[in-house]
């Protein structure tokens, strides 16, 4: 039986244990999805290896779902749209806008759910699910990746958004800012890249982007944000469904009466996406976890306690699984492979004329020293996701 408001990740095996039993019991089944492998060799049916892309529909959980004996959570479909997968809005047209609602991280394996549960689950699902309740997530909602896909002009456009005060109105716009990053400023803003050849009508693969920097915002009032810098990656196994508000589908079992549920039971979100491409051990660096106390090319490595890799010089001797001067795997080892899937719903992407941080420019304070932007460890006690977490509600009645 599994237990609701599940908050402690260290009972996490005990409660699988007994949702497999039940499952048993009650003769339920697995369902389509493959269940991830994450190894450095990328064995098993989701191929997780360094310059592998997984398969857009693989499952880093056991799929064995039972319902909640105490009740099903309440989703109220007239504020948070078809149950197949809450659309906030209804894409028409050949121009179709997505915002992520999953996004599960199948390479490397330090930053899997197998080995790092809470970058899964207390990081990653927290932010990038909705403070709605009403639509069956309690997260924050701070963390926005959003896809917009021009099937006529056979491209895709992708970046980060800030926080949204009316996500179900208003929508997200697309965040254009410049941040800076250490002493280096970094222009943070959507890409458009052209679709892969191989692309049909429905499901679509994207040529690589050069460089994209992915803001991750710690706080609903969006003034604490990370940027996560990707090389080269490449969006592929992307399937939209026929009516263009879907990218893989909701998963209702899955979640408990008190709409939480449990990332390594069963699957919330069926993922229809996949991405991949490297990050660099030194731009991991400059990436702070708070949460963790530790750099994420701390984490990458599993160097703890050290707090970075770079050592008083600045050098950074640890090893990564791919070369950044080859895109490659192994080679010059300077970086990691990231890959991840990912679920999506339709929503409005609006030009962030309200928005000054969707417009361009930067902070008048940004300098060298302005780490509370960055996630760096000297930032200030209102830079964590902690923060901000009495801020009004992501969705109308929310909560």
């Amino acid at each position: 039986m599994r237990a609701a408001g599940l908050a402690k990740f260290g009972v996490y095996a005990a409660i699988s244990g007994a949702v497999a039993m039940a499952c048993a019991s009650l003769g339920a089944c697995e369902d389509e999805h493959r269940r991830s492998t994450p190894s450095e060799g990328g064995s098993g049916s989701c191929q997780a290896g360094a310059g592998v892309f997984p398969a857009g529909n693989c499952d880093p959980s056991d799929n064995k779902c039972v319902q909640d004996p105490a009740g099903t959570c309440s989703i109220d479909t007239t504020k948070c749209g078809d149950i197949s997968c809450l659309p906030m809005a209804n894409n028409t047209g050949n121009v179709l806008d997505f915002r992520m609602r999953r996004l599960n991280i199948i390479s490397p394996p330090s930053l899997t759910y197998a080995v790092n549960p809470t970058l899964q689950t207390a990081i990653i699902d927290s932010a990038v699910d909705l403070k709605a309740k009403q639509c069956g997530e309690v997260g924050k909602g701070t963390f926005s990746w959003l896809l917009r896909l021009d099937k006529t002009a056979k491209t895709l456009t992708t970046g980060g958004a800030p926080p949204s005060a009316d996500p179900f109105g208003a929508g997200y716009c697309f965040y254009n800012h410049i941040v800076t990053v250490g002493q280096t400023p970094i222009n943070v803003k959507q890409v458009t890249v052209p679709l892969d050849p191989t692309s049909t009508d429905t499901t679509f693969a994207t040529q690589a982007i050069p460089k994209l920097y992915v803001p991750i915002f710690l706080d609903t009032a969006g003034s604490a944000v990370i940027i996560l810098p990707l090389s080269n990656p490449i969006i592929k196994d992307l399937t939209v469904s026929n009516n263009g508000n879907c990218i893989g589908s909701l998963n209702p079992v899955a979640l408990a009466k008190d709409c939480t549920d449990v990332f390594s039971d069963c699957s919330k979100w069926h993922t229809a996406g996949s991405l991949g491409g490297y990050m660099t051990l030194k731009e991991a660096d400059t990436v702070f976890i708070k949460e963790l106390n530790q750099s994420l090319c701390v984490v990458l490595t599993q160097t703890a306690p050290a707090i970075k890799c770079a050592d008083a010089s600045g050098n950074i001797t640890q090893k990564g699984d791919f070369c950044s001067t080859t895109n490659q795997p192994g080679g010059c080892a300077d970086s990691f492979w990231l890959s991840a899937t990912f679920a999506a719903s339709a929503i409005k992407i609006n030009d962030g004329s309200t928005t000054p941080t969707c417009q361009g420019g930067a902070d008048p304070d940004a300098g060298p020293d302005s780490g509370g932007d960055t996630g760096a460890p000297d930032t200030g006690t209102d830079t964590g996701t902690d923060a901000g977490t009495d801020a009004p509600e992501d969705a109308p009645d929310a909560g």
